[in-house]
């Protein structure tokens, strides 16, 4: 299985959003500050061999190189804060697919798997 997702995977997820970040509607583009991020609501350390750990559904798009930095900084600053909004997942929460995130352009919505 891989570590990251497919590049599928990633238009999917860099189009959903219009290449903007779903925390803060920042227009992403890679390589300038504070660069972009695929960050998994449901962490990688706690999903190996779960299918849905690279899919659509797990990713998102933030800005942000790592997490420390723009809003997937925040998310992980933030824990409680993001899991409220989905953008960060726990371990026995139901699969991504099944748990709404807060798109900043477009409100609550689930994430599809594909």
């Amino acid at each position: 299985m891989s570590d990251q997702p497919t590049s599928e995977t990633l238009r999917l997820v860099e189009g959903r959003e219009s290449n903007r970040c779903i925390v803060c509607d920042r227009y992403l583009r890679a390589g300038n500050w504070p660069g972009m991020s695929h960050h998994h609501r449901k962490r990688r350390s706690q999903t190996y061999g779960d299918p849905e750990r690279h899919s659509p559904s797990n990713v998102i798009d933030v800005c942000g190189t790592d997490n420390s930095t723009g809003c997937h900084g925040w998310i992980h600053q933030h824990p409680e804060q993001a899991r409220a909004l989905g953008y960060l997942l726990k371990s026995y929460d139901p699969e991504p697919s099944q748990v709404p995130v807060y798109s900043c352009r477009r409100g609550w919505i689930l994430l599809d798997t594909d």
